[in-house]
């Protein structure tokens, strides 16, 4: 189920664990690994929900490849590896989100939402789409109860002109 388009939402996170860069499928799998690696090494914890964010999806030599970036909110602060970026406090503000209740595959449904509401309301975006894993599915039954969370900034491009302001 896809819920409201709610306005004027704010994303924090803090203690993050970043990795952002030109991968393939099988190449994510790989970083996801690192990713654990990294926090074994530092006796980390996960604190928050996992962040995805898909800049971009190219075509080279044939292979699919995402600019992709995933954040990681942890219980602490950590020094990371070469290739990964340690952000203290990660915020976007004035964000529209869209709630996903159910299997993920609604997401283009969710995204298509987002969209239309933009347009609608003369409104642009101001940042990719932020992905949120709320509720994220531990085995292959669990995916029919995920929440997922979409984000993305807003600017408002044009004012109202029946609007007027009083001091």
């Amino acid at each position: 189920m896809i819920g409201k388009i709610e306005t004027n939402q704010r994303l924090y996170l803090s203690n993050v664990l970043s990795f952002r860069g030109k991968c393939s499928q099988r190449e994510l799998r790989e970083i996801t690994n690192k990713i654990e690696k990294i926090l074994l090494e530092n006796d980390a914890k996960k604190n928050g929900s996992t962040v995805s964010v898909t800049h971009n999806i190219l075509m080279e030599n044939g292979v699919e490849v995402m600019d992709f970036e995933i954040m990681i909110p942890l219980n602490k602060e950590i020094s990371v590896p070469s290739g990964f970026r340690f952000i203290s406090k990660f915020f976007l503000d004035n964000a529209l989100k869209i709630q996903i209740t159910g299997n993920p595959s609604q997401a283009q449904d969710a995204v298509k939402a987002l969209g239309d509401y933009i347009k609608q309301n003369n409104i642009q975006s101001a940042t990719p789409i932020y992905v949120v894993a709320v509720k994220e599915a531990k085995t292959a039954i669990d995916i029919d109860n995920m929440i997922t969370e979409l984000y993305t900034g807003v600017e408002v491009i044009k004012a109202d002109r029946n609007l007027s302001v009083e001091n």
